[in-house]
């Protein structure tokens, strides 16, 4: 009960943390979590937390407005540390493109776009179910290990490939990574990690 307890928090922290969202095909859905839990686990700054916050809000403002990425794409967005992933499906290099262009046009203050929109027919509704569930199974796998804090690393599923963010040292890193490999139904994992040296204080360990 306690690992479950733990598992449900740190998807809540999770989701707030990086800030995410998708843009599906008629419906638009952003995520929002335990914002005031940040305080503590987050190695951002309150002021790039927010930028994150800002910049996930535009991009979904920016792609619902198009109505043809609105209409015929499924794109799974997140923000960390002003670096944004996008993931998911576009029917065409076309549809991609100007989904992109949409978010350069109108979404400030991002450092860098990782572009992980495959051309490809939409995710079919069974197979974003077990995303879903397969992201509880990798959350559950994270917590309590000993090499890294599983609120520290922030990641979003797209077809059963894993894309792993944060601010991690390597040794966290390359752990999480090794985790997140052994469960079942993984299919892939991409890390796209911005890698920091750690401070070791008495009672605590920031990040540099």
């Amino acid at each position: 009960m306690k690992k479950f307890i733990a598992v449900f928090c740190l998807i809540l922290v999770n989701l707030s943390l990086q800030g995410c969202g998708t843009l599906a095909v008629g419906t638009a859905l952003f995520a929002t979590g335990a914002a005031a839990t940040r305080v503590f686990t987050d190695r951002r700054s309150a002021e790039i937390s927010e930028l994150d916050d800002n910049i996930i809000q535009a991009i979904q403002t920016a792609l619902e407005k198009d109505k043809t990425v609105a209409t015929q794409a499924r794109i799974k967005f997140l923000s960390y540390n002003r670096i944004v992933l996008l993931a998911g499906e576009a029917p065409s290099d076309a549809v991609r493109q100007q989904a992109i262009k949409q978010i350069l046009d109108h979404v400030p203050n991002i450092r860098k776009i990782h572009n992980e929109i495959h051309i490809a027919p939409l995710l079919s509704q069974e197979s974003r179910e077990y995303d879903s569930n397969l992201r509880i199974r990798i959350t559950a796998a994270l917590v309590g290990k000993q090499f890294f804090n599983a609120s520290h690393v922030h990641m979003t599923l797209s077809n059963r490939t894993v894309y792993v963010m944060g601010l991690l040292s390597r040794e966290e890193a390359d752990a999480a990574i090794d985790t997140i490999r052994r469960v079942d139904g993984v299919k892939k994992v991409i890390p796209l990690i911005e890698y920091v040296k750690l401070i070791v204080h008495e009672n605590d360990t920031v990040s540099e």
